[in-house]
C-alpha cells in the first residue's frame, strides 16, 4: 500500500487576486511532499493538468470544470493540492500550476472517488502509481488548499456587480453568500474567510458601511482574512478619504470609462495567472483605479488606448498587498463586464 508523507515547510503565498481573466482567491500554506510507497503499485492519487489557455479557446472551459472538480473534491472532505513545480511521470512532465488530489495510504476507493467525478464532469486526469516515477523515489513541491467561504457584498449602487461575481463562482463549485452593510456591522463577516467587494459606487458604498461596518472590514482583514476589491471595491479599500485603509496606495490615475485595455503580467508569474498567456487583453474598462507600479503589482497596463491620457501606460491594474495578518487584492476592472472571463480557483487562506 502506498503511504503519502507530507512535512510542513510553512512558505505562506500571502494569496489573493484576481487577475482579469478570471477571479481568484486563493491562500497556500507550503508544503513540500515525499510519497513513498511499500508494496504494489501505489496509487498516490489523482493529478488533474492545467496547461496554458489563451482567451476563447476551449481550454478555458476545461480549467473551469477542472477547478470545479478540485472544489468538490475539498467539500467532500479530500485533500487536495497545487502543484508549485513541475515534475516528471513515465514520458510526461506535469506542469505547475495543476492539481493533485492524494489517495491517503494508497486508498483505491478515494481515487476511484475523484475519478468517477472527473469523468461525470469532463475532467482530464492521470492517475499517478509510486512505482512508476520515472525518477525513483517521487518528491512534489506542493501547496495544500482547503475549500472556502466567501462572502460578496450587496448594497446600493453594487448594480449588478455582485450578482455578476456569485454566478462566477458557483460555475466552479465555489457558494458565497450575500451580505449587506447591516450584517458586516452586526459582525457577519466572522463566519467567512474573504469578503469581495464589488464595483458600483464607492462614496455610497462608503457611506452605507459606516465607520463601524468599516472597521469590521477592517478587522476581519488584520485578523487573517482576504479582501478582494474590484473597480469601486478597489478604490474603497485604498483612496484615504473613505477611511478603511486596508491599502495605502491611492490613485495614480483614470482612464476612459468604457474603452477596451490589455495588461501584462509581472516577470515572475505569480500563482493567480498561472496557466494565462503574459498578455491578457480585451478587458472593459469600467473607471477603476491604477495604481503605482512598485512590488506590490501583479499585472500592468499594456497597450492603453489612445484616447487616455499620457502616463498611465505601465500604472498597474492589479495589485496585492499585506493588512495586519490578512492580505487585500485590488482590481481596477469592472466586474460587470469582465463576469464571464472570471473565475475562482481553489482553495484558499490555509494559514
Amino acid at each position: 500500500m502506498g503511504t503519502v508523507m507530507a512535512e510542513m515547510n510553512v512558505k505562506t503565498f500571502s494569496h489573493t487576486v484576481v487577475g482579469l481573466a478570471l477571479i481568484v482567491v486563493m491562500g497556500l500554506v507550503g508544503v513540500k511532499a515525499t510519497a513513498q510507497t511499500a508494496e504494489g503499485e501505489g496509487i498516490l492519487g489523482l493529478f488533474v493538468p492545467v496547461g496554458t489557455i489563451s482567451d476563447g479557446s476551449s481550454a478555458y472551459a476545461e480549467q473551469l470544470r477542472a477547478y470545479r472538480l478540485v472544489n468538490m473534491l475539498m467539500r467532500l472532505g479530500l485533500p487536495a493540492f497545487w502543484i508549485a513545480e513541475p515534475f516528471e511521470y513515465e514520458d510526461d512532465m506535469l506542469p505547475r500550476g495543476s492539481f493533485w488530489v492524494p489517495a491517503p495510504d494508497g486508498t483505491p476507493s478515494v481515487a476511484a472517488l475523484a475519478q468517477e467525478l472527473a469523468d461525470r464532469l469532463g475532467v482530464p486526469y492521470t492517475i499517478v502509481y509510486a512505482r512508476r516515477f520515472a525518477s525513483g523515489e517521487p518528491r512534489i513541491s506542493a501547496f495544500r488548499l482547503r475549500p472556502v467561504s466567501v462572502a460578496v457584498y450587496q448594497g446600493d449602487r453594487t448594480y449588478s456587480g455582485a450578482a455578476d461575481i456569485a454566478s462566477s463562482l458557483e460555475l466552479v463549485g465555489v457558494y458565497p453568500r450575500y451580505v449587506t452593510d447591516i450584517e458586516i456591522r452586526r459582525g457577519a463577516l466572522d463566519d467567512y474567510d474573504i469578503l469581495v467587494m464589488p464595483g458600483g459606487a464607492q462614496d455610497v458604498q462608503s457611506y452605507a458601511l459606516g465607520p463601524a461596518g468599516k472597521a469590521n472590514i477592517r478587522s476581519f482583514v488584520e485578523s487573517g482574512g482576504g479582501y478582494l476589491g474590484i473597480c469601486a471595491g478597489a478604490y474603497l479599500a485604498s483612496a484615504p478619504q473613505f477611511e478603511l485603509n486596508l491599502v495605502d496606495a491611492p490613485s495614480q490615475g483614470r482612464g476612459v470609462i468604457g474603452t477596451w485595455i490589455a495588461v501584462r503580467q509581472r516577470p515572475g508569474s505569480h500563482p493567480l495567472f498561472r496557466g494565462y498567456d503574459d498578455m491578457i487583453s480585451d478587458l472593459y474598462y469600467g473607471g477603476g483605479p491604477n495604481f503605482v507600479s512598485d512590488h506590490r503589482a501583479i499585472a500592468v497596463l499594456e497597450g492603453v488606448p489612445q484616447s487616455w491620457k499620457p502616463g498611465l501606460q505601465g500604472l498597474a491594474a492589479v495589485i496585492e498587498d499585506t493588512c495586519g495578518s490578512g492580505c487585500a487584492a485590488l482590481v481596477e476592472s469592472s466586474s460587470r463586464h469582465c463576469c464571464s472571463r472570471m473565475h475562482i480557483r481553489p482553495g484558499v487562506i490555509a494559514r
